[in-house]
């Protein structure tokens, strides 16, 4: 599957974290650069860049909390734009806060960091519109829903959502001649299929044309089975029923400590609990229900009653 894919979503967010640092680091020269004409000796240089990297590395966390590195951040300028202004004011306060904590560096952070913070945010910025907007036009390939297919708004929906890994939604096969070599991905669902269907996509096959059933394309894209998908056979085939000793032995013992710690939780917020829950409602404090368990086996949960 990830051969009909432009773009895959690992390349796409090495696209974004290997710019976003060396904008750091451009930043960082262009900003000393104009902040001290006369130079640096080495050993200023190399005690600053030291400490940046340090904040640098806090920047890239920064980013992947706002999850800049996931190609989704770039689906809509206005989430876009939000998620880049929120990361950098953010970056900011790190950076002024490291090197509060830092009297000795030459650096003053106020106004420099906001320089620096300036060309390198800049930069940044410019290079995720410019690289959203690569990616929606360069190097696309269309994908178009057989005869077969009964779903296409759903195909349709989907692909939409993927547009930004190379993906586009071109409507119905109409005409095989039309297609161009293994840029095209026809997408049929198997049990749908007739002779007639059979011939048509053989034709495609010895056309060039890549084509791959809906349910497979749709949980490589979404990585989760789509509904229509799932069957006492799939989950036969998916789902490993076998026993492991050495995996159930250790999940055991941590049931049992973690099992152990809730008891005496329990145990001191119990009268607390019991207290504030008779004060303000009437019945038990306790609430009790029947679960199913492993192997279908039903069990009595005990809970408070909330």
């Amino acid at each position: 599957m990830k051969q009909l894919l432009p773009y895959s979503k690992s390349i796409v967010a090495w696209m974004l974290v290997i710019p976003t640092l060396a904008w750091c680091y451009i930043g960082l020269f262009l900003t000393m650069s104009l902040w001290y004409p006369a130079g640096l000796s080495i050993n200023a240089w190399q005690s600053h860049l030291l400490h940046f990297s340090v904040i640098y590395v806090l920047w890239l966390i920064v980013f992947f909390s706002y999850r800049l590195f996931d190609w989704e951040s770039l689906r809509t300028i206005q989430t876009l734009f939000g998620r880049l202004a929120a990361a950098l004011v953010a970056c900011l306060v790190i950076a002024v806060l490291y090197f509060y904590f830092q009297p000795a560096l030459l650096i003053t952070p106020r106004r420099f960091l906001l320089a620096h913070l300036f060309i390198s945010g800049f930069g940044i910025i410019a290079w995720y519109f410019l690289l959203r907007r690569a990616v929606s036009t360069i190097r696309r390939r269309n994908v178009y829903v057989h005869s077969s297919q009964t779903s296409s708004d759903e195909v349709k929906g989907l692909i939409e959502n993927y547009k930004l890994l190379g993906l586009n939604f071109a409507g119905s096969l109409t005409e095989v001649g039309s297609l161009s070599r293994g840029s095209i991905v026809i997408v049929p669902v198997q049990a749908e299929l007739t002779s007639e269907d059979s011939q048509s996509l053989l034709k495609l096959r010895n056309h060039g044309v890549r084509f791959v059933e809906y349910h497979e394309l749709y949980e490589n894209l979404t990585r989760t089975v789509h509904l229509a998908a799932l069957s006492d056979l799939w989950f036969i085939h998916s789902i490993d029923y076998r026993s492991r000793q050495l995996f159930d032995l250790f999940k055991r013992m941590i049931d049992i400590a973690f099992g152990f710690m809730g008891t005496i939780v329990f145990l001191v917020s119990y009268p607390i609990v019991g207290l504030v829950t008779k004060l303000t409602s009437k019945g038990s404090v306790i609430f009790s229900q029947d679960r199913v368990g492993e192997n279908g086996k039903i069990f009595t949960l005990y809970k408070y009653r909330t």
